[in-house]
């Protein structure tokens, strides 16, 4: 498995590829062909391993033309070949030979071993971005599949996937099943990449469980866990970008920017999200995951809304069906930037739009307390209630008892929910807990948020004595924000500052 997805073996090239083109052409006509075979394969071999697929592709091609057409290395050699498409981005190409590839495979070996193959090829062309290509490998894979093994789990949830992304009333929104959950499962204890599709193995209850997985993605967005995920993401990020594996690259990167914004590593994070914006350039094609660090970024520096807003609006009109997933996490953010923005109309029609999100998506749904979070952001600071009883509900039934991480605390929106709605005392118990929690995280910038917005509170209510709790409180963010360099929350602190008698 880890062969078809990481490359052949390393090692000398017999002859250069001007040389191994020539011996091909002259060898097409001669007895003994399939002597070319061989050398073929080993160019192929060099290739990949230094991330030169269109090369692999080629010499590949030709190691098939010279094979006999019932040599038993053919289904093989042709499913290698569609791997390598798929690495180069030739994703209708690359699936129309792995389907080619998965009913020689069948034929000449097992289903079970087709099965296998048609689950690595499937994994390989959404890790290289053809996620929705993906999806028809998976559905092929499963009429092969029989036990329920890795292979089943993996073209299980590609086509949950499918399946959520073309429902007509909720589309995007997963199904919570005990098929899915086993799907999960199998895949958490075969620890198969670190940096693997997350939404297949965080289908789970708890924090507890994402922060015994392998799976750095689950570990950092779902446990909580960023500082301990961040070196294993760093390498896992190098190493793809030396194998020109750029989509994995580029999602790697944006995920390392992520958590060191979260961290409070500013600086860190503007160079990783550069580096992911890059690769993504180089790609071609958009990188969702880029969008995370991006919104964080502006949350920690209160700067950039117009741009995350942009992106999160396009995210939530589009019909992609590859970026169904990403239409309640996105409109999450664009309620939260319309709102800093000053756009109130747009915000409150955003939060409207998660209701359904709210209701019917599982907690362990990616980016679920995001979304969550960014409606009561966005709530507090407009100062509205609007949709806040289904929110506070989603807030006490799902994120809370599931406790997922990411740049949000559940305990800080339910502060701000009970601090909009006059429920003072309860919001200040909250806002001790999320103070515990942040500083349990090292989320920096949005312990820093906390003591801003509990001063905020206090300031807003105007009752007597209330200067005097929010002076020190305020006091203690706005080092925060000196020390971290949150730019424009340092502007709001001091303007708050100024209105403290």
């Amino acid at each position: 498995m880890a062969e078809a997805l990481e490359g052949g073996v390393s090692g000398p090239t017999p002859a250069s590829a001007a040389e191994i083109a020539v011996h091909y052409h002259r060898s097409l006509a001669l007895p003994g062909v399939e002597r070319g075979v061989g050398p073929a394969v080993e160019a192929a071999d060099q290739a990949q391993a230094t991330g030169a697929y269109d090369e692999a592709a080629t010499f590949l091609r030709m190691a098939l033309d010279l094979l006999p057409l019932e040599d038993p290395r053919r289904p093989r050699l042709l499913g290698r070949l569609g791997i390598v498409l798929a690495w180069t981005l030739a994703f209708d190409g690359a699936v129309e030979v792995i389907e080619q590839a998965g009913e020689a495979i069948a034929e000449a070996e097992t289903k079970q071993a087709a099965s296998e193959y048609l689950s690595d090829a499937a994994y390989a062309c959404a890790s290289a971005g053809g996620i929705v290509q993906s999806w028809a490998i998976a559905r092929q894979g499963l009429t092969f599949a029989g036990a329920r093994d890795v292979a089943w789990a993996r073209l299980t949830c590609f086509d949950y996937q499918r399946r959520e992304a073309e429902d007509t009333e909720y589309p995007g929104i997963p199904f919570d099943t005990a098929e899915r959950r086993e799907a999960a499962r199998i895949l958490r204890a075969a620890h198969l990449d670190p940096i693997g599709p997350a939404p297949m193995e965080a289908v789970f209850d708890s924090r507890s469980e994402a922060a015994e997985c392998s799976n750095l993605i689950v570990l950092a967005l779902w446990g909580g866990q960023y500082a301990r995920a961040l070196p294993g993401l760093e390498a896992e990020a190098r190493e793809a970008e030396g194998l020109g594996r750029l989509a994995r690259a580029a999602r790697a990167w944006a995920n390392v920017a992520l958590y060191e914004v979260i961290l409070g590593h500013l600086d860190e994070s503007r160079r990783s999200l550069t580096r992911a914006v890059a690769l993504g350039e180089r790609l071609g094609t958009p990188i969702p995951t880029v969008i995370y660090p991006q919104q964080s970024l502006a949350l920690a520096l209160d700067e950039g809304w117009e741009q995350v807003y942009t992106t999160f609006s396009f995210l939530s009109a589009s019909d992609n069906p590859a970026l169904a997933w990403a239409r309640g996490f996105a409109l999450g953010g664009q309620a939260q930037a319309a709102a800093y923005l000053g756009r109130p109309d747009e915000a409150l029609d955003a939060v409207r739009s998660m209701v359904p999100w709210f209701n019917r998506a599982p907690a362990w749904t990616i980016s679920f307390p995001m979304m969550v979070c960014g409606a009561t952001e966005a709530l507090w600071i407009l100062e509205r209630s609007d949709y806040g009883d289904v929110v506070e509900r989603t807030l006490r039934e799902k994120v809370l008892p599931a406790d997922f991480r990411g740049m949000v605390d559940g305990r800080l929106a339910l502060a701000r929910l009970c601090g909009l709605t006059g429920r003072h005392d309860e919001a200040q118990s909250w806002f001790a807990e999320a103070r515990r929690t942040l500083d349990e995280d090292g989320s920096q910038p949005l312990r820093a948020v906390c003591d801003y917005d509990e001063a905020l509170m206090y300031v807003r209510r105007g009752a007597v004595g209330d200067d005097d709790y929010a002076r020190p409180l305020l006091k203690a963010a706005l080092r925060q924000f000196e020390d971290i360099g949150m730019t424009g929350w340092i502007r709001r602190a001091e303007q708050l500052e100024a209105q403290l008698g």
